[in-house]
């Protein structure tokens, strides 16, 4: 690596550049984290599964939902 012109110098900065994103999750570790697109989603996909389960007996009648309950 001693006889690099200048493109090449500039060239080697760029690729340890590239690597670099691999160092960052340790330091994102220690600020809270911006939701990934799939955790956003879910936060809010996630009550309404609970409730579907909470109202699939009222909408199934009274004999499904006894039978779901025992």
């Amino acid at each position: 690596m001693k006889n690099l012109s200048a493109h090449d110098e500039k060239a080697s900065n760029q690729n340890l550049r590239a690597q670099r994103p691999m160092l960052r999750p340790k330091k994102s570790s220690q600020k809270p984290m911006k939701p990934t697109k799939t955790e956003r989603i879910t936060k809010y996909r996630r009550p309404e599964m609970r409730t579907k389960q909470a109202t699939d007996g009222a909408r199934d009648g009274p004999a499904e939902a006894s039978r779901l309950s025992t």
